[in-house]
């Protein structure tokens, strides 16, 4: 099931992908980043994703980090030239398109 405004999801089990618009192709430098945020105790918690397709399935791991209050999951997508990398390995970057409109979803 993918993710539309206001979708509603289950469970620890459930599958959610996130599906946007490709933007053409991409350079071999080039990928989307999916960006996931939600509530978790005083704070908000953030995930993200590179990737060169558009398509992520949300990781079973993040359901109920979430603050019971707020079991909203919010996303978006840019598309970012990757520049080099953090010392832990993560990809870093500029941004090479506006970043997309934000899309919620609910996770119980």
């Amino acid at each position: 099931c993918s993710s539309d405004l206001g979708a509603k999801f289950s469970g620890e089990n459930a599958t959610i992908w996130l599906r946007w618009e490709p933007v053409g192709t991409l350079a071999d430098d080039e990928f989307y980043v999916v960006s996931l945020r939600y509530q978790s105790g005083d704070a908000i918690a953030y995930t993200e994703t590179w990737q060169q397709g558009t398509e992520w399935l949300v990781p079973h791991d993040i359901w109920q980090r979430y603050d019971e209050g707020h079991p909203e999951y919010y996303w978006d997508v840019v598309v970012m030239r990757q520049t080099g990398a953090s010392e832990d390995g993560s990809r870093t970057g500029e941004p090479v398109s506006a970043t997309s409109a934000e899309r919620v979803f609910v996770w119980e």
